[in-house]
């Protein structure tokens, strides 16, 4: 009995822990970026920047809803194989991967909530945009899309 009193106050001191890190989001910069080459042609799709080793770590972690067409953009200094899993991402996701010109490098489609399996880019890959699970197919985003950024690589 004095096994589970202890268990139970384990659980009991580290609940506040958990939401603490979950309500301790970045405050990540917003914006707009284009996908060209999509069935609809040119496409907005508004997005928050994780440009930061912080940003891109905390992500879209702990969120139970993501709006229609839109996303978060992961910003990296250099192009290399991309890796990404959903620890604590609470909404099935795609996965876009850009090179460092936005050309198209690969999609993981669907990718479960709470899963630790890695999803890799195909290629080196220097963006990453998620969106809801679904929206890749629906959007028409494919081989010939470009990601189209109005920013600098240095902001």
């Amino acid at each position: 009995m004095k096994i589970l009193g202890f268990l139970l106050l384990g659980v009991f001191m580290f609940a506040p822990l958990n939401t603490a890190i979950a309500e301790s989001a970045p405050d990540f910069a917003t914006g707009e970026i284009v996908l060209l080459g999509t069935a609809e042609g040119s496409l907005v799709i508004n997005v928050e920047f994780a440009k930061t080793e912080a940003e891109r770590r905390h992500g879209l972690m702990y969120r139970d809803t993501l709006a229609p067409r839109t996303g978060m953009l992961f910003i990296f200094g250099a192009e290399a194989i991309r890796s990404f899993w959903m620890k604590n991402t609470l909404i099935a996701l795609d996965m876009v991967f850009f090179d460092g010109k936005g050309h198209f490098v690969s999609a993981q489609h669907n990718v479960p909530p709470l899963t630790l399996v890695a999803r890799r880019s195909a290629a080196p890959a220097q963006y990453v945009l998620e969106l809801n699970a679904g929206e890749v197919v629906a959007l028409g985003i494919s081989a010939q899309t470009l990601l189209s950024l109005s920013f600098s690589q240095n902001e």
